[in-house]
């Protein structure tokens, strides 16, 4: 019994620790694609998050972020869960994606300067 619980307690090591890989991979691919991408013409959020779907849909990310499913189990047949798990992949990123956050503060500027002006 104990050696079985000690085989589960690794097993579910090594799970969490590809799944982090995974994760890990994900987001550096997204990043790079950012940082590859013409940035000059964003000009609002929702401009940034068109940007942040075509990274995600770009091939070598979508076969990554199918592999990261994989590990963490998420049924890509569940609509739900899918957009659950991608939502909070999706705010991790933001998170921690220098070029994202540089772009949105740029945006943010952007807007405030707009406001700012006379009319």
């Amino acid at each position: 019994m104990v050696i079985l619980l000690a085989a589960t307690s690794i097993t579910n090591a090594l799970l969490e620790e590809a799944t982090a890989t995974a994760k890990k991979k994900i987001l550096a691919n997204m990043c790079d694609c950012v940082s590859k991408a013409d940035k000059s013409s964003i000009k609002s959020n929702k401009e940034i998050d068109a940007l942040i779907s075509e990274c995600f849909t770009e091939e070598s990310s979508f076969e990554l972020l199918m592999d990261y499913y994989k590990q963490k189990k998420v049924d890509v047949s569940n609509d739900k869960a899918l957009q659950q798990e991608s939502k909070a992949l999706g705010k991790e990123f933001s998170e921690k994606c220098d070029e994202i956050l540089a772009l949105a503060e740029k945006v943010k500027q952007q807007e405030k300067n707009k406001d700012a002006k006379p009319a």
